[in-house]
């Protein structure tokens, strides 16, 4: 079997009439080590944007954001980038109560064609074959987001959950997903209906592409107007 060759595009946008930096999703990828990640923060929570940031920055560069003594640090770090001595009293006790983001990281190994992945909450990972959807997790229907998805918490002394890990094989072709809830929910809400994914190869070609699509989503109702966040895998 000869290794895989990746190709990775990464995109975001925020809510409709918000600006970009009120966008609590993050994403990032190397195709040179094989790891991807996204996540959503809370909106509830205090800068959960930086949270989510730490989290794929960590993941991405080789680190288990799971790992005690990983989480450990990057909770230092994101309340070492929160804090100011002229916060308002509010502010402080905003940033006490922690932030939180749900997180998906894939690891995708190109000489065994295989992928890891691990995750909490209600990021999402596809698997898709020529077209096919072979597998969606952690969620896989439509009708099983909530408001009050499992998430990892920035604040000490939280246990973190339990992760949820998938592993796979790759063959030609086939193409990873690693998406934030709304855009999860959209794709499982067409595959339910329509019996095929959206065209993400379509979806993606460029930055506008992407918004333009997401922005007529919205205003079919195929897609909920909250943060949305798309890392896609070519095999």
């Amino acid at each position: 079997m000869r290794p895989v060759a990746l190709e990775v595009r990464l995109y975001s946008a925020q809510k409709a009439g918000r600006v970009s930096t009120e966008n609590e999703d993050s994403v990032g990828g190397d195709v040179r080590t094989g790891r991807f990640a996204v996540a959503d923060g809370a909106s509830t929570s205090a800068r959960s944007e930086m949270w989510s940031q730490l989290l794929v920055d960590a993941y991405v560069q080789g680190s288990n954001p799971f790992a005690a003594d990983v989480l450990a640090q990057l909770r230092r770090r994101w309340r070492e980038l929160v804090m100011s001595p002229d916060l308002p009293w509010f502010a402080l006790r905003k940033i006490e109560e922690g932030s939180a983001a749900a997180f998906l990281g894939v690891t995708i190994d190109p000489d065994q064609r295989a992928f890891h992945a691990i995750m909490v909450g209600d990021c999402c990972l596809f698997h898709i074959r020529r077209g096919q959807l072979l597998s969606a997790s952690p969620l896989d229907r439509s009708d099983q987001f909530s408001r009050f998805p499992e998430l990892l918490s920035s604040r000490s002394g939280d246990d973190p959950k339990e992760p949820v890990e998938r592993i796979g094989q790759l063959r030609d072709e086939d193409v990873l997903v690693l998406a934030t809830d709304a855009m999860a929910k959209s794709l499982l809400r067409v595959f339910e209906t329509h019996q095929r994914i959206l065209p993400l190869d379509m979806m993606t070609r460029s930055r506008d592409d992407f918004s333009r699509k997401v922005a007529s989503y919205r205003q079919r109702g195929y897609l909920d107007n909250d943060d949305v966040t798309l890392c896609v895998v070519w095999a």
